[in-house]
């Protein structure tokens, strides 16, 4: 620690780099002008975060395992010295020596640094105060200074308060082969003066760097360390040399970064600096360290370079024809994980902006989750969902209780860590989610995506749009939380049959059933039908008899004979499979039976014998049922959690009717946001649902109100598809399916998500409840309706006839006190007296089936006389 001449941020930590030289030579005929730099101090662009400099600057970022941004060297309280070595050949004419500083907080356009002090020796400046061989501590040696177009910034932290400048000192100095110190300080009327130490992406400090600084008034020196790690200054030295000789040692092949992620640039670089001119440069890589090719334009000392697989690299350096090589270095691939940029918000999740849920429907990601602090987390140890190349999903991203809600997602679908390539911002919402809303994103994996696993990124719960490019550092809002995610990419495989349907024979008023299983990804299904061999194939959408019609089994329920002779076949496509064709299977549908038990009887005269039909029919087919509210127009309040409901009694289904489907159509027309509105539906087993949740959480408006909207058990289209500036929302809908207490009134909570939790008896009440949650635009419940469909059990009755015919011998009862008057009994009781023929078909009034008449004999024993 050495907060007397320091600048830190003990909240953030920094990584300081590598100690590097780079020797750029410009070839002349005699003295050639050359430069040596004594390590870098940009780090690029783009902050650690993602986040982009000015246009025209640099950032020099303080690396994560450090805490100092610059070292005092203002020439009234400290100076500052590092080395540098002449390597071995002519000397260096040196003209010109740059130094960087930067004024905290200073924010002028042009440089506030007037003044610089500079002296060279040939030995270390802290060991017996020697005398230097050029310069001193009091001489102004100012040529000029302008803005090194960078800002020096602690760690994921980018400002503006930094700028750097170069500040430029007159020199006139030659110095043969050796190592020299330089020692220097800045002045500047401003009150703060700080000099940045070299920086390089990746590094906490560099072997061999050992800069000193020293206390003007004291004359003690001490190490330049952040925390107890050695540091270098950076400072160019502008010089001239005679013509090259001899064969040039580069010596190691120097990088920045031993490790790089794809597309992210990195520094190669020579230990050893060449001298004099007519030096050459041919940069090398290999993909295996034994076959060299020349890389194209890389004919300087240093050279920028990115890469997607890992690369071997050389330098051939070249004098008079003597050409030496660099070491050859292997730049590996870092791990793309290690490569993602951090997504950041200022204030978070904590005030309703969360993301409390992420699922991929079809897959086995659903996900719940808090609030964290910081707003971004990874959640590596959730298993990753599989996704098929080429297949088509939705990601659904529920978020938190503030109105506004907006989401986006994005891919790494070719795996070089990041979320910039074409079609990575993979899908987002429409408009705000609401309230506790629900985003549902289309997105469709490219069929050229990599295989494996990658990486998925979530941000939500911010309160305005988020573009495209905004998966990095700070996005559309303050507010928000993002989530990262693995998702594995599966192969597309191709498809067929692998169960074929089977011919069915039923009896009529009979269920049936085909199936048929299918190889391949994603596989999706249709069915057909033809009357006969030669009739045209058709479409055998759900509904009447037919159910499953979208699914690998298809059933059809109380069939009759007309069907008997249809052929029924499978029609099946995948993510990359064409619509195919299964075998045909035929349906074969033999007429009813009726069975009466007993089959005949005999008796004694005057008793009575119970004849009884024992064939049971399946339910019935659906049927439909409409009733109307009486007790509107109902008005909606504003911003109330009471709302409003309105009441519709169903009465007069069949006893033992069973709901199998319900539709609910509702107008609120002068409601002029209709993003406000909650709707939810009780039936009468007490179970409520929510059936309209702020148009799918978007929280829609301005709009046009809602105008015989439906919404139905088989609605196939969110609310939210229908969104447009005249739309009024008139058609038939699925469900919101909301939850919680902001998706219904105070009074009608959502109990469930499952329309089939509604179903019991059909007769009784039902409700409409309406909740208006925002300010400032009340509408009027003007109208409602519910279509009921259901199902009764159908019984094997008919109706009886004997022959011959005698009155009084038909009962209802077993007693023969209740005489049997012709109408539909699946039992009664006979007591002939005589020999007796009893006649009855089965049929039921919702059955679609009728047999031929069973006789049944009924013989009567008279008594001996």
């Amino acid at each position: 620690m050495q907060p007397n001449f320091t600048l830190k941020q003990v909240e953030v930590l920094f990584l300081k780099p590598l100690l590097a030289f780079c020797l750029l030579i410009l070839i002349g005929t005699t003295a050639v002008a050359q430069q040596y730099t004594n390590g870098p101090l940009s780090t690029g662009a783009t902050t650690s975060n993602g986040t982009a400099a000015p246009a025209g600057f640099t950032w020099s970022e303080v690396q994560g395992a450090n805490t100092i941004a610059g070292y005092g060297a203002n020439i009234t309280g400290n100076t500052v010295a590092d080395d540098f070595t002449v390597p071995a050949g002519p000397s260096w004419g040196l003209t010109k020596i740059s130094f960087f500083a930067y004024s905290t907080g200073y924010a002028g356009s042009t440089s506030p640094f007037d003044d610089v002090r500079v002296a060279i020796y040939n030995t270390n400046p802290s060991v017996g105060n020697p005398t230097p061989i050029f310069g001193d501590r009091t001489t102004n040696r100012f040529a000029a200074s302008s803005s090194a177009s960078m800002y020096r910034i602690f760690n994921a932290t980018p400002g503006t308060t930094r700028q750097i400048f170069r500040v430029e000192a007159n020199v006139n100095v030659t110095l043969a082969p050796g190592t020299y110190w330089i020692e220097w300080g800045v002045g500047t009327s401003q009150a703060s003066n700080f000099s940045p130490p070299v920086t390089i992406t990746g590094a906490a400090g560099a072997t061999g760097a050992n800069a000193l600084q020293r206390t003007v008034t004291t004359g003690a020196w001490a190490a330049l360390v952040d925390g107890t790690t050695p540091q270098a200054m950076p400072f160019i030295i502008d010089y001239a040399t005679s013509g090259c000789s001899g064969t040039p040692a580069p010596g190691n092949t120097v990088s920045s970064s031993v490790s790089v992620c794809p597309g992210v640039n990195f520094s190669l670089s020579l230990q050893n600096a060449t001298s004099g001119s007519g030096v050459t440069y041919q940069w090398q890589s290999s993909a295996d360290g034994t076959t060299w090719v020349d890389i194209s334009g890389a004919t300087s000392p240093s050279l920028t370079r990115n890469q997607t697989a890992s690369t071997f690299y050389r330098c051939r350096v070249t004098c008079s024809g003597n050409t030496g090589t660099s070491s050859s270095l292997l730049v590996a691939m870092a791990p793309t994980s290690s490569c993602y940029c951090t997504p950041t918000y200022s204030f978070g999740c904590g005030l309703g902006d969360a993301i409390t849920n992420v699922s991929i429907p079809g897959t086995t990601l659903n996900n719940a989750s808090a609030c964290s602090t910081p707003p971004f987390t990874y959640y590596s140890s959730v298993a990753a969902p599989t996704l098929i190349a080429g297949g088509s999903y939705t990601v659904n991203v529920t978020m938190g209780a503030d109105p506004s809600q907006h989401a986006r997602v994005w891919f790494d679908w070719n795996r070089d860590g990041d979320f910039s390539d074409p079609g990575e911002a993979a899908g987002a919402t429409t408009g705000s989610a609401g309230s506790n809303g629900t985003a549902v994103m289309a997105i469709t994996v490219p069929a050229d995506a990599l295989i494996g696993t990658t990486r998925m990124r979530v941000r939500g719960g911010n309160d305005a749009a988020i573009t495209a490019t905004q998966s990095c550092g700070v996005s559309s809002s303050s507010f928000g939380e993002a989530e990262d995610y693995n998702v594995t990419i599966a192969p597309c495989i191709q498809g067929s049959f692998t169960t074929q349907p089977a011919s069915s024979t039923i009896t009529c008023g009979g269920n049936a059933t085909f199936t048929v299983a299918a190889s391949g990804s994603l596989p999706t299904y249709s069915w057909q039908f033809r009357t006969g061999p030669t009739a045209i194939w058709q479409a055998l959408p759900n509904g009447g008899v037919v159910s499953g019609a979208t699914t690998a089994t298809l059933t059809l329920t109380n069939v009759p004979t007309t069907w008997s002779g249809y052929e029924i076949r499978a029609m099946f496509s995948g993510a990359c499979t064409g619509i195919n064709p299964s075998n045909s299977a035929t349906l074969t549908v033999n007429p009813i039976q009726t069975v009466v038990s007993p089959a005949s009887a005999s008796i004694c005269a005057g008793s009575i014998q119970r004849l009884t039909i024992t064939n049971f029919a399946s339910t019935s087919a659906p049927v439909t049922a409409s009733f109307t509210s009486t007790d509107v127009p109902k008005p909606v309040p504003d911003n109330n959690t009471a709302g409003a409901s309105s009441n519709i009694t169903v009465s007069g289904l069949p006893a033992g009717a069973a709901t199998v489907g319900i539709a609910v159509r509702f107008s609120v027309p002068n409601h002029t946001w209709p993003g406000d509105l909650v709707v939810v539906l009780r039936t009468p087993n007490g179970q409520i649902l929510n059936l309209d949740n702020e148009i799918t959480g978007t929280g829609f408006g301005p709009g046009q109100g809602m105008v015989n909207t439906v919404i139905s058990s088989t609605g196939v289209n969110a609310l939210s598809s229908a969104i447009s500036a005249t739309t009024t929302f008139t058609g038939v809908f699925r469900a919101d399916r909301g939850t919680g207490t902001g998706a219904g009134p105070a009074s009608l909570v959502p109990t469930t998500v499952n329309w089939s939790d509604l179903y019991g008896p059909s007769n009784g009440v039902y409700t409409l409840g309406l909740r208006d949650k925002y300010q400032l635009d009340a509408g009027t419940l003007t109208a409602w309706s519910i279509d009921i469909t259901y199902v009764v059990p159908s019984y094997g009755e008919g109706v009886w006839t004997a022959a011959p015919a005698v009155a009084g011998t038909m009962f209802l009862d077993a007693a023969g006190t209740i005489p049997y008057n012709g109408t539909r009994e699946d039992t009664i009781f006979v007591r002939p007296t005589e020999n007796t023929t009893y006649s009855v078909f089965f049929n039921s009034t919702i059955s679609p089936c009728t047999s031929a008449p069973a006789l049944v004999r009924v013989n009567v024993g008279q008594p001996i006389t």
